[in-house]
């Protein structure tokens, strides 16, 4: 029996058992089948009946989300292409992830996986959403490099060898609404304000970016943050980040002498440095435009050359940020090998972010696509905050093949943001889901007919 959705599915893992296909007016007839031979839980999406487009294969996954709803593989099947959600054994357990390094492996399974159905012919490539981008880029710096991709000189926490030696490589990889890495995210988490990690509650009202004093006003969750303040905010964060990290690899140094608490790893808890402190959150002139000309995709009229504008909402998140959630639970290897990285006098302005040293962290996807030479694409969403990023990952690429677009109106997840529209007075952003998939079909199809 073949069922009819709207837009997207979730369904549970029991009921992916018995589920067998379902079609829309625009798309293939679809099937999904759990694969159960990988190590991992895992989804296949095929196009039914097979078809001229199946012989291209992608395999996505997460970093830690679970994927086995098959929402990031039924577009490209009903669209013609085998598509493999994957999830690795870290999903929905960041905390215990000490590197990508360690993931690695069951990517390389899948792209086999998919390698097998493909034939020598095929083509098969990777794709990741989010801070699954980060992963596949490692990935595929690490198949294409091997074990140097994260063993170079200005890594903080160097990459063992075992498991990164003759991976599979990917034929082409795909990036959406691509994050920087996870170094750079808990870096520009992390809360300035704290004066002391065993008194989180004590706080510079001088660093606070949540102080009315300092322009954040709390009914509507924006601010208009000043030079100064914004320069003594970002070095803060700097600080504090790298005397985390100093004092990481001070006992991991002690841990190696037989001198630390435990013989091969100790707790590692940083108050308020996991999720609220984004300085771009309220202030909406932050992160807000390309320095270049990009593609603008827009449902119903033709892409347009522009710079891209971010049509984001203030977010400000101050109660968030007296949360004990936003505190990060690590360990002194874990921090410093999955959100440890290095900055210095580092910048957020309207159309830039500098002062990352993004070659001291493995899980920065900058410093990975550096060494990645398949044709890439990377989708960011304009109804999101990562348009800057996106334009940084693009000028560190060295595939010569490589584009960047943006989706219009997309919040992060890929569907219209409403409520942007809405803040900014702007008619409705139509089917931004639709516009991204079917540029993703463009894409592959001027590349593999």
């Amino acid at each position: 029996m073949k069922n009819r959705f709207a837009f997207t599915i979730s369904v549970s893992w029991i009921a992916l058992l018995s589920l067998s296909s379902f079609s829309l007016s625009w798309a293939q007839p679809t099937k999904l089948t759990v694969v159960t031979n990988l190590g991992v839980p895992a989804v296949l999406a095929e196009p039914d009946p097979l078809g001229s487009r199946s012989h291209i294969a992608i395999v996505t996954m997460h970093s830690d989300g679970n994927y086995l709803s098959g929402s990031n593989c039924i577009p490209l099947a009903q669209r013609g292409y085998r598509a493999l959600c994957m999830n690795n054994q870290f999903t929905n357990n960041a905390d215990n992830i000490e590197g990508f390094y360690q993931i690695a492996p069951t990517i390389a399974r899948g792209i086999n996986h998919l390698r097998g159905l493909v034939g020598a012919s095929g083509k098969v490539g990777i794709m990741g959403h989010s801070m699954g981008g980060p992963l596949m880029s490692f990935y595929q710096n690490a198949a294409e490099n091997g074990p140097s991709a994260c063993r170079g000189p200005q890594m903080i926490y160097p990459c063992p060898d075992e498991g990164l030696t003759n991976l599979p490589k990917a034929d082409f990889m795909i990036l959406r609404d691509s994050h920087g890495g996870w170094g750079f995210a808990n870096l520009s988490y992390t809360d300035p304000a704290v004066v002391n990690d065993n008194n989180p509650a004590r706080r510079r009202p001088q660093l606070d970016m949540y102080d009315p004093s300092n322009s954040y006003d709390p009914s509507t969750l924006s601010a208009n943050y000043g030079d100064r303040f914004l320069r003594n905010f970002l070095d803060g964060q700097s600080s504090r980040y790298n005397d985390h990290i100093s004092l990481a690899l001070d006992r991991l140094a002690k841990i190696g002498a037989d001198q630390g608490d435990y013989t091969d790893d100790e707790p590692f808890i940083i108050p308020r440095a996991d999720g609220a402190a984004r300085i771009w959150l309220p202030d909406l002139k932050l992160q807000e435009r390309t320095r270049k000309a990009f593609k603008l995709l827009k449902d119903g009229v033709p892409p347009s050359v522009e710079k891209i504008h971010s049509v984001r909402v203030p977010d400000g998140r101050h109660e968030e940020n007296e949360s004990y959630a936003t505190a990060l639970h690590s360990s002194v290897r874990r921090f410093l090998g999955k959100h440890a990285i290095r900055s210095s006098n580092w910048t957020v302005s309207e159309d830039n972010i500098t002062g990352i040293d993004w070659a001291s962290s493995h899980t920065s996807t900058p410093y990975n696509v550096e060494g990645i030479s398949v044709p890439l694409l990377i989708s960011q969403h304009s109804g999101h905050y990562f348009i800057v990023v996106g334009e940084i990952i693009y000028d560190h690429a060295k595939s010569a093949d490589k584009e960047l677009v943006f989706i219009y109106g997309a919040n992060h997840g890929g569907s219209a943001c409403t409520q942007c529209a809405a803040y900014h007075g702007l008619p409705p952003f139509g089917d931004t889901q639709k516009v991204e998939w079917d540029y993703l079909h463009t894409w592959l199809l001027a590349r593999y007919p």
